[in-house]
């Protein structure tokens, strides 16, 4: 007997220890929620998920882009790996924002630019390229941290004449936002200028020259557009600093 009863206190100690140590993990939420991959876990939500770091809760919004999960839903995915989440905020939804690597606006920009040179090529002389404004600052765009930022044109309509364009843009992140755009392009080229004052009758060299980009529409007849047609030149009248050079202006130097 005595016998008999030490085996059920040893059993019903052991009985209450695995009880003990199968009682849920109350979780901790984080304060602020931020992932950097394409899925959120309870590591991402709560401080002391431990082993159940990685444990799946929901896809993460696109990068740069903030997502709200039920709270219901986060309480049922904690329960299911073994820890309880009271949410005695009484929380509705738990915000979670995707970390991203921005793209430069310069690179929003000079992707518009090179579809549309690219487009109007039979149609441009091939020293002269384009310039892109907006008509307004566009969101930011984001990729995937980690990954080189790149910029999609979707599609785009530009008219030549007028040089108005309209366009989407995304990235080519999984469930990037896909953003409309329009603005002015305008046809550039590179036009050697005054890098200093150079007086009358001076020889020109290449380090007193700078080339710019002008607008197409703006450079006057008979506008010097390279180095080679002013190096070893001097000029009939004084050139200030970032002015355009004129071809007969110059002249070959007197010996």
């Amino acid at each position: 007997l005595r016998a008999i009863l030490a085996t059920a206190v040893l059993a019903t100690a052991g009985i209450a220890g695995h009880a003990e140590a199968a009682a849920p993990t109350e979780a901790v939420l984080r304060d602020k929620a931020i992932v950097s991959g394409d899925a959120v876990t309870l590591g991402d939500l709560f401080i002391n998920a431990g082993n159940q770091a990685s444990a799946l809760v929901s896809r993460a919004p696109a990068p740069g882009e903030r997502a709200a999960i039920n709270a219901v839903h986060v309480t049922n995915a904690a329960r299911a790996a073994g820890m309880l989440w009271p949410n005695n905020e009484r929380y509705t939804h738990i915000i979670v924002n995707r970390d991203g690597t921005p793209v430069p606006a310069d690179m929003v920009l000079d992707t518009l630019a090179n579809t549309i040179a690219t487009a109007q090529a039979a149609n441009t002389p091939f020293d002269v390229s384009y310039t892109v404004t907006l008509d307004a600052d566009p969101r930011t765009l984001f990729v995937a941290k980690g990954n080189a930022p790149e910029v999609i044109v979707k599609d785009m309509s530009f008219d030549a004449r007028s040089g108005l364009f309209s366009a989407r843009i995304t990235t080519p992140t999984r469930g990037a936002s896909i953003q409309r755009i329009a603005g002015r392009a305008k046809q550039t080229r590179e036009i050697p200028v005054a890098a200093t004052g150079i007086a009358r009758g001076e020889v020109l060299r290449e380090d007193m020259l700078t080339l710019v980009d002008m607008e197409v529409s703006r450079i006057a007849p008979g506008t010097a557009l390279s180095m080679e047609e002013l190096v070893g030149m001097t000029p009939r009248t004084a050139l200030r600093v970032g002015q355009p050079v004129r071809a007969k202006d110059m002249r070959l130097p007197i010996a």
